[in-house]
């Protein structure tokens, strides 16, 4: 072979090697197919929280949201009178809608409320008098009887919106170092021989029409201690023809060898014993 960092072509398959012995499409496959990888995650987050977001505007807008926030941060109390309470439902949500008056300033105004409520409190009945809360300034605009909502909408709107915005970057962080670490382990990592332990499917995305699988596997570091671990795949090369007990390929961390990545998970065994492989093996073992 040539010095490192110089592309060759072997006499044995033809195929052009990148630095390590490795052919480029090999390398590009893998690349590609750790980045999809952690990716996936991002996607299931990125999905998440756009219908959540989606769900936050429908809330602000259709379900006057901006009147509850504003209501909430400045307001002032006059005296109502409940003039009926009916059954009423929204969103995922049952309660009852309250019609009541309150006057301010000499004006008075008729509005309605809802209370997420199996049963009605009697202090509620039509008839009662009960204290309003109204935006200071503009009593019409927005007003509701205390301890109750402008609207029914579900409380998993407004919080899911929070644990998205949380939720967003963790993952997109996740994704990025996840793939960069596995993109490191493949290129600057120690190779050795492993066995597939066992195999079984997941709840997760679907890819190809086939459901994923965590490949579990075990190799010896370069000390002879004996390490476990797995990987999840969505390829088909790997679902179809990665058994239990085939000889596997294994990358891991010399530092910390607990860390590995399973190469024939992301490339499936034909390729992973293409004549590029072959004589990186044999170069490591010799």
């Amino acid at each position: 072979m040539g010095a490192k960092g110089k592309a060759e072509v072997t006499e044995e398959s033809h195929e052009v090697l990148a630095p390590g012995g490795f052919s480029l499409q090999l390398r590009k496959m893998v690349h590609s197919r750790l980045v999809g990888l952690h990716h996936g995650l991002l996607l299931a987050a990125s999905a998440f929280s756009a219908a959540v977001f989606l769900g936050a505007a429908f809330w602000l807008t259709y379900f006057e949201g901006f009147k509850e926030i504003a209501l909430y941060r400045s307001h002032e109390v006059a005296e109502g009178i409940v003039t009926n309470a009916e059954p009423a439902r929204g969103l995922l949500t049952r309660g009852w809608a309250l019609y009541y008056v309150f006057g301010v300033e000499g004006r008075k105004w008729g509005a309605i409320c809802y209370l997420r409520a199996r049963q009605l409190p009697q202090a509620l009945y039509p008839g009662s008098h009960v204290p309003v809360e109204y935006l200071t300034g503009n009593p019409q605009q927005a007003n509701k009887i205390a301890g109750t909502d402008i609207d029914l909408t579900p409380y998993w709107l407004p919080a899911g919106t929070v644990a998205s915005a949380i939720l967003l970057p963790i993952c997109l962080a996740g994704a990025f170092f996840g793939s960069r670490r596995a993109i490191a382990l493949f290129e600057r990592g120690k190779m050795t021989t492993g066995r597939i332990l066992g195999r079984r499917s997941v709840l997760s995305l679907r890819f190809f029409g086939l459901p994923p699988f965590s490949f579990h596997y075990e190799y010896l570091d370069d000390e002879g201690r004996l390490h476990r671990a797995k990987m999840k795949s969505y390829y088909p090369e790997a679902l179809l023809e990665l058994l239990v007990g085939d000889r596997v390929t294994v990358f891991y961390n010399p530092l910390k060898p607990a860390r590995s990545i399973l190469l024939e998970a992301l490339t499936g065994p034909l390729v992973a014993n293409s004549p590029a492989l072959v004589s990186t093996q044999q170069e490591v073992a010799s």
